[in-house]
């Protein structure tokens, strides 16, 4: 099974459209946990219909303060009943084949790769078209860790929710960094390369990343 942990505080009508997303995967073991991070009433009441409505295995955590991200995450780390983890954030969405394509990946892999999906990141532009910019700095790495490292350094080829990771991998050394309240992700990736564990891309699917900004992240 794969457990799929989303974070939340406040994510609005962005939080059913992961809902959508997850309906419509090709493979369907799997349960996902919503970390309610303290959100507000109307928001909490979206938690619950979706948990006592969906088809899917919801299982909701309500913090009692706002913990931020990284919190957030290990508690759905120390949580997941799945031998594998994926993280999407509560704006974001994968493709209908996501999980199933990175299954595959992931069991033909070494024990020292971890599997990743390009990154599509979208938002509306100020004419109210939707506008879709793939990353592909993924293209300009091998699979060397001394490449690897060097390019994430400066030029994050992946999103680090793009990726499916072994459950006990992270359990046992690589939660996230709770004294960041901003770019954990990043340093949890690092820290992962640092260890030697290289990244392949699974060119497939997409992690689809939401961007408010109006403009490219990368």
């Amino acid at each position: 099974m794969i457990s799929i942990i989303t974070p939340a505080f406040n994510p609005g009508k962005y939080i059913l459209d992961v809902h959508k997303c997850l309906q419509n995967q090709t493979y369907k073991n799997f349960e996902w946990l919503i970390i309610d991070d303290n959100s507000n009433e109307a928001n909490k009441k979206i938690f619950k219909n979706l948990a006592e409505t969906s088809p899917l295995n919801i299982r909701i955590f309500h913090n009692e303060a706002n913990i931020m991200q990284s919190a957030s995450k290990n508690i759905g780390i120390q949580n997941a009943k799945g031998r594998y983890i994926k993280f999407i954030d509560a704006d974001d969405m994968i493709d209908n084949y996501h999980l199933e394509n990175q299954l595959k990946a992931t069991l033909a892999a070494n024990s020292n790769q971890i599997i990743f999906s390009p990154t599509i990141n979208f938002y509306i532009n100020d004419s109210g078209h939707l506008i879709k910019e793939v990353n592909n700095s993924y293209k300009l790495v091998d699979s060397n860790i001394e490449s690897q490292l060097a390019l994430f350094m400066y030029k994050p080829f992946f999103h680090h929710c793009g990726c499916l990771y072994d459950k006990e991998l992270i359990k046992n050394t690589f939660f996230f960094n709770e004294e960041l309240i901003t770019d954990e992700d990043g340093e949890f990736i690092l820290r992962l390369m640092l260890k030697g564990y290289t990244f392949i891309c699974e060119e497939k699917s997409n992690y689809l990343y939401r961007n408010h900004l109006g403009r490219r992240v990368s």
